[in-house]
């Protein structure tokens, strides 16, 4: 049985037996920061082969004993320290919870001995120890026009970031698409200062506004003798009496799939014409009309 103590968690109580009774010993310890885990007996985060502490429960913290029951208690496994400390075991405040590095720089924990440092990691286009300093690069010139962002490529190249309605090397174009000058759910597509529309089916122009005669379409769109009727961004056919589907490219078979509801049989009787033989209870069969509902009792 086991759970965890301590306002930094890192005290671990471990129920086990004494010699000669039942008592728990409270608070295996490795480190006051190292964050807790199970592995076995020993918190198993702790530096190789450092003993751990132990205290009886209410009792002062005291060292593994020989002839103890945790005589044999080690930690095995480097340590995982909590954010706010570093070290091999976990015994130095991080110096970088300050964020002493500046402009977007990243800070990295130096180690040596009993004492710790830091260094900083500068972005492109910064420098000194703090990455306050800007190293002589393209985007000083603020090159990037009507609130553009440059972004540094190398220190030589520079790749700006536009503000809406802004495009361009230099963000000195008016996006020709701004205004969405494309109609229909045309695409707009920037081309140097002017645009080019992508017309969704259906339309055509240099704005998507004009509708597609799909009926003056070479072969027709309709199959089989059907008629085409034109209509704004689409069309319909009329097919004959065999043929059905969009362009009446099926031939129509009555009772595939069958019409007839509730498990009535479905029999052709003419190309396009059927009847439907019913279930009994659910209809029947009057001088040829088809009566829905109950037969009669």
């Amino acid at each position: 049985m086991s759970g965890a103590l301590g306002s930094l968690c890192a005290q671990l109580c471990l129920i086990l037996p004494l010699l000669g009774g039942s008592s728990p010993l409270c608070g295996v310890l490795c480190w006051p920061h190292v964050l807790p885990s199970l592995s076995g007996v020993a918190m198993g985060i702790c530096p190789s082969a450092m003993p751990c502490g132990f205290r009886p429960e209410g009792g002062p913290w005291v060292p593994p004993s020989p002839s103890g029951p945790m005589a044999l208690t080690v930690c095995l496994t480097p340590a995982r320290c909590s954010g706010a400390y570093v070290g091999e075991r976990c015994q130095l405040p991080n110096p970088c919870l300050s964020s002493p590095c500046k402009n977007a720089g990243t800070c990295i924990p130096v180690v040596r001995g009993s004492t710790v440092d830091y260094t900083c990691a500068c972005r492109l286009g910064f420098t000194d120890e703090l990455c306050l300093t800007p190293r002589d690069n393209v985007c000083l010139s603020n090159p990037c026009r009507n609130g553009g962002t440059c972004d540094l490529l190398t220190l030589s190249e520079y790749k700006c970031r536009c503000p809406p309605g802004w495009s361009g090397k230099t963000c000195q174009q008016a996006d020709p698409c701004a205004s969405n000058p494309c109609a229909n759910g045309g695409q707009c597509v920037p081309f140097e200062a002017h645009y080019i529309c992508r017309c969704t089916a259906g339309f055509h122009g240099a704005n998507c506004k004009q509708d597609v005669n799909e009926c003056n379409i070479l072969p027709p769109v309709c199959k089989n003798g059907g008629s085409c009727t034109n209509e704004v961004g689409t069309y319909q056919c009329s097919c004959k009496p065999a043929y059905t589907g969009q362009n009446c490219e099926h031939l129509y078979v009555p009772c595939n799939p069958s019409p007839c509801q509730n498990g009535g049989t479905c029999r052709q009787i003419g190309d396009t014409t059927y009847d439907c033989t019913c279930l009994p209870g659910r209809g029947e069969v009057i001088w040829g009309l088809f009566i829905l509902g109950d037969s009669p009792k």
